[in-house]
């Protein structure tokens, strides 16, 4: 296979019930994406045998208990892979499988993160990355903690999570992942669970892919979930485009004689720093104290190691606008040329008749 991949996601908020999962089921082959990733299934180990044969096609989980967690992978039969290795949690908090799709090896893991502030999981979540030793890695899920409050959140009083939050960062820095959803979409507000009443929003559900991934990305999107308060993402990747080392991204010195894109990284800066600083400061006041002596709620390392992230996400972002904009001239300009042709052809026609 060398054609598009689409990768969909979803918290199902209980799959136990038959009714439901068939239900579930039907919408899902309807859909007709490649692999589809889902969390809290409340699948026990009864269900080991019954839930493949319903699905109708490979099927990979960890169960949890008949009524909380449980995460699996549901694999259409629309394209050709190959499942090398698998490991899972035993809490039923991630599935993790080892896959060849086409040529490329890929670490897919699911995750459903605790809804406490445990940063350990996402350190063990690290230790499976590293334990398999793929060349690219995709994770995926509902992940119970934010990466930017500010875009990702409505109506939360403080930061859910801190530590948990911190690791994650610390995840996608070590192994070079990028949430794919803003890098293409840096200032949307856009949320994938809700809570009626009182009303609260957050995006909580997201797709870290590592960087060599990036430029295979086709589209990304959050639509609305199915029998569940939580939203539906999508991610769909052209394999054909993916390189086969890591990759690196190459930055274009142009981009210095910008002035929106110079002007859109100080705003980084001074967001980031506005996320981290000490509670004695505040987005009023922040900026009337010298950069040198604020201190921030994370480490000097890791402050720097996130805004570097941040800084390369809205580069990315704002190379890849520029560059379908130009695309999009280009083609204006063709179709322009190519009409004016045809008209001086049936001119010089007219004119040779006459």
């Amino acid at each position: 296979m060398t054609g598009e991949i689409r990768i969909s996601s979803l918290n199902c908020r209980g799959l136990c019930d038959r009714n439901k999962r068939k239900d579930v089921f039907d919408y899902l082959q309807g859909l007709k994406n490649h692999i589809y990733c889902l969390q809290d299934v409340h699948w026990d180990v009864n269900l080991v045998d019954t839930v493949p044969v319903e699905w109708g096609f490979d099927c990979y989980f960890a169960p949890g208990s008949n009524n909380s967690r449980g995460v699996a992978i549901l694999m259409n039969k629309n394209f050709d892979f190959k499942v090398n290795k698998t490991k899972c949690s035993k809490h039923g908090n991630y599935i993790a499988i080892d896959v060849d799709i086409s040529q490329y090896s890929i670490t897919l893991i699911v995750i459903y993160g605790p809804n406490t502030d445990r940063p350990s999981f996402f350190h063990e979540i690290q230790e499976v990355v590293e334990d398999f030793n793929t060349v690219h890695c995709i994770i995926v899920g509902d992940w119970n903690v934010v990466l930017n409050p500010d875009l990702d959140t409505m109506n939360y009083l403080h930061v859910n999570n801190p530590r948990a939050r911190e690791a994650v960062i610390q995840l996608m820095n070590e192994l070079n992942l990028f949430d794919v959803w803003r890098v293409f979409h840096p200032t949307d507000v856009r949320f994938t669970w809700r809570q009626k009443s009182p009303l609260k929003q957050s995006r909580l559900d997201y797709l870290l892919a590592s960087s060599g991934l990036l430029n295979t990305v086709l589209s990304t999107d959050i639509s609305p979930g199915y029998r569940s308060d939580h939203s539906m993402i999508s991610t769909s990747f052209k394999l054909c485009c993916v390189s086969l080392g890591r990759g690196y991204w190459k930055f274009n010195n142009s981009l210095l004689k910008d002035e929106i894109y110079v002007k859109l990284i100080k705003k980084v800066i001074d967001d980031t720093i506005d996320d981290y600083g000490c509670l004695p400061y505040n987005r009023e006041n922040i900026s009337n104290i010298h950069r040198q002596n604020i201190i921030f709620t994370i480490s000097d390392q890791l402050f720097f190691e996130t805004l570097l992230i941040n800084i390369l996400g809205k580069s990315i972002s704002y190379s890849s606008s520029v560059k379908k904009e130009k695309h999009n001239r280009e083609r204006f300009l063709l179709r322009g040329n190519s009409a004016f042709r045809k008209q001086v052809c049936r001119r010089f026609k007219y004119e040779g008749s006459h």
